[in-house]
């Protein structure tokens, strides 16, 4: 193949790849039981709680306020 055709190509998987979606990143998600969300910072399960990791420091969600979570990993 010539150069050029070659550079044709992989101008165009070059495109193409950029036109892919990356994949969605997962994250945690709490909803309250007043209706609130909390999404965007990391969370773990402990004891009776959910701990929200906010960069200021944690916060201890008592299970009986929640309604449902989904924690990744």
């Amino acid at each position: 193949m010539r150069p050029s055709v070659l550079a044709f190509a992989a101008g165009i998987v070059t495109a193409l790849a950029a036109t892919v979606p990356a994949a969605p990143a997962r994250a945690d998600l709490l909803q309250l039981d007043d209706g609130r969300w909390v999404e965007g910072v990391k969370m773990r399960v402990e004891g009776e709680g959910i701990v929200v990791q906010y960069k200021a420091g944690e916060v201890l969600v008592p299970l009986a306020r929640v309604v449902d979570y989904v924690i990744d990993g």
